[in-house]
């Protein structure tokens, strides 16, 4: 589902996506930079170090323990500690 409507501080227009994962590429390909998008369906996210550790299996040819194609992986940053 797409919708449109102006942009009031760039007079551009730009369109609000409703996407559901696994991703389908001929979707994704009319995103465009400004473009809003809500995301739904199975979405991983992984650390700095979970991202690098899979990029180098993947370039060893090494199978990832989760089938992460068409899936949306996030990098996700340390969050601070909660208050007592």
């Amino acid at each position: 589902m797409m919708m449109t409507e102006m942009s009031s501080d760039r007079d551009k227009e730009v369109s609000t996506y409703h996407i559901h994962a696994p991703l389908q590429k001929d979707k994704i390909k009319r995103l465009k930079a400004g473009d809003s998008l809500y995301l739904s369906g199975t979405i991983y996210g992984a650390k700095e170090a979970d991202h690098k550790r899979m990029l180098d299996g993947l370039e060893i040819s090494e199978q990832l323990p989760l089938d992460l194609r068409d899936t949306p992986v996030f990098y996700v940053g340390p969050s601070p500690a909660l208050s007592a």
